[in-house]
């Protein structure tokens, strides 16, 4: 309907977009693609040289040992994370089984990791400089990069919340059908399955989910408790294939990974020393500038939890946090461990609450 000279100035490009608006698309973005890009770019540098050329640290050799195993018993020797032992063996098949190359998964997450988030921050809100000035502490994070050369899942988990952090105030939104419960279903089973937290992640995010209907109430908590319900038999089955006390144990000698409950007061000063020590395997330097960082994040997100377009995603990063602190408490899950040496470093297992802070 419109004048010939307008069809043909608005005339779409290959791609499906006009040209003025593709190329407005590129000034919006292009800034945030290059430092994105920059901050992978720092980040693989930096991990590089971390990759095993002289064999496997011992509990790394145990997962590659592992590979050869059929599916059948894919809980028996995976412990806690199956789905990640199932993409180490097809993996192996088209790679090869050097010792590098069972690393690359982990490699490419931990390149990956600034970069997504920054871009994670910059879709949120956050101003440019403080998205550069996290992506950079996540690139130099000691203990992330280690353990981008270590065939250990610990540097994909932070990509799983990441990611689950920016799709369920989406999913919330959302006018749930019976698609979009079964979509979620499968995706949170592979998640849950990929390991034990991607399984909590999942399971607060179901949680988050059902309190956050529009009118679709009865769908989502049919579909969220198929979901839960899923974690429970994986998590059975996971705790039934290998000594979960044993590791418990370990954790605790080793590692002060959980929190003692005995003394009320002692327990306050217990419980911010263990949440200090998650802040600082994200953001380093001293003690009192990690438990600054970590004060300053739950109060921040307390207050965006209350109200505004932040809501959603705050209180879903809160309730995780909570979960985790009260596995901790528990002595179930471990919470907050100290470092110990950095090659067997206790922060491994607070690697995946980054997005928290």
């Amino acid at each position: 309907l419109w004048p010939v000279s307008d069809a043909i100035q608005y005339m779409p490009s290959e791609d499906g977009y006009p040209p003025d608006e593709r190329r407005s698309w590129w000034r919006r973005n292009g800034v945030d693609l290059a430092i994105a890009a920059a901050l992978a770019v720092v980040a693989f540098l930096l991990r590089r040289n971390g990759l095993p050329t002289d064999g496997l640290w011992f509990a790394d050799a145990v997962q590659a040992a592992a590979l050869p195993a059929s599916a059948s018993d894919l809980f028996a020797v995976s412990a806690d994370h199956p789905g990640y032992t199932a993409l180490l063996i097809g993996w192996r098949a088209i790679g090869g089984g050097s010792d590098a190359v069972l690393t690359y998964p982990t490699l490419a997450a931990g390149a990956l990791g600034p970069g997504l988030l920054y871009l994670a921050l910059r879709y949120c809100g956050y101003e440019r400089s403080l998205s550069v000035l996290l992506g950079a502490a996540l690139a130099v994070a000691a203990t992330d990069v280690v353990y981008s050369g270590r065939v250990k899942t610990y540097t994909i988990d932070v990509l799983i919340v990441l990611a689950l952090a920016l799709i369920v105030p989406r999913l919330t939104r959302l006018s749930w059908s019976w698609w979009t419960g079964l979509a979620w279903i499968a995706a949170s089973a592979v998640l849950a399955f990929w390991s034990a937290f991607g399984l909590i992640a999942v399971a607060v995010a179901g949680v988050i989910i059902v309190l956050h209907p529009t009118f679709d109430f009865r769908l989502r908590v049919v579909a969220v408790a198929l979901q839960e319900a899923i974690c429970v038999v994986l998590l059975a089955a996971e705790n039934h294939s290998h000594d979960i006390g044993a590791l418990q144990d370990q954790f605790r000698a080793t590692s002060d990974a959980f929190i003692d409950f005995d003394d009320p007061i002692q327990f306050a000063g217990d419980a911010f020393v263990h949440l200090r020590r998650v802040g600082a395997y994200f953001v380093g330097s001293t003690e009192w500038f990690a438990g600054l960082c970590i004060v300053v994040a739950i109060i921040g997100l307390a207050v965006a939890a209350w109200a505004g377009r932040q809501a959603v995603r705050a209180r879903y990063l809160l309730l995780l946090l909570l979960v985790a602190f009260i596995g901790g408490v528990a002595g179930a899950f471990p919470f907050g461990p100290s470092e110990g040496s950095l090659i067997s470093s206790g922060g491994r297992v607070s690697l995946w609450l980054i997005p928290v802070v």
